[in-house]
């Protein structure tokens, strides 16, 4: 769900705009494809460049070649729980609990 009226400062120094919102940064063409851009094309990944075809192929066969497993961040947990199974370790449901409730008060509201 998009809430346009949330505003957020777009990190680039090259953006023109300081504040916009976030269906703006969204759109912005240099926030999109950022892991593709390093793994496809060895650049600075924020550059507002057209990602091509070639850049995705590239990023592939990097990946195939140095990679064993790709996390993803928004799936911290999952992502835990593959490396620890595919590296043969065991792993307890609790190793994977949001812990950041207990070390800072203002957090826990959230758990």
């Amino acid at each position: 769900r998009l809430h346009d009226d949330w505003y957020v400062r777009p990190p680039n120094a090259s953006d023109s705009l300081p504040w916009v919102s976030f269906g703006q940064f969204l759109g912005m063409e240099h926030y999109q494809n950022v892991q593709t851009r390093m793994l496809g094309s060895d650049r600075f990944p924020y550059s507002p460049t057209r990602v091509e075809a070639l850049d995705v192929r590239r990023a592939l066969s990097r990946i195939d070649a140095h990679f064993a497993v790709v996390g993803v961040f928004e799936l911290f947990e999952h992502s835990a729980a593959l490396i620890a199974v595919l590296a043969g370790v065991p792993v307890d449901p609790a190793d994977l609990l949001r812990v950041r409730a207990q070390h800072m008060p203002k957090y826990s509201e959230f758990t």
